[in-house]
């Protein structure tokens, strides 16, 4: 399941995507998930995109150990994109 956001602001675009799932393999896990990217024209078509992510995960199970816990974790990225405008199919 997820919920995917989109919105214009002035020049420059964000996007903003939040998952779920939850795992019933030799984990038991739960995984919510939230990415969030900014694009900023700068000359033709290339742009600016700083993204930042979350991650909150809660466990209650690995293989035979039961496990009580939840982990955070998040990450920057500031990078150049030049849209060549491909398409893939």
């Amino acid at each position: 399941m997820y919920l995917d956001y989109r919105q214009s602001l002035g020049s420059g675009k964000l996007r903003s995507r939040l998952r779920s799932f939850t795992g019933f393999t030799d984990r038991h896990v739960v995984s919510l998930e939230n990415y969030n990217s900014l694009a900023f024209p700068l000359v033709g078509e290339l742009s600016l995109s700083v993204q930042q992510n979350n991650f909150l995960y809660r466990v209650n199970r690995i293989g035979n150990t039961p496990i009580d816990g939840i982990a955070n974790r998040w990450n920057l990225t500031l990078g150049l994109v030049y849209d060549l405008g491909w398409k893939w199919y």
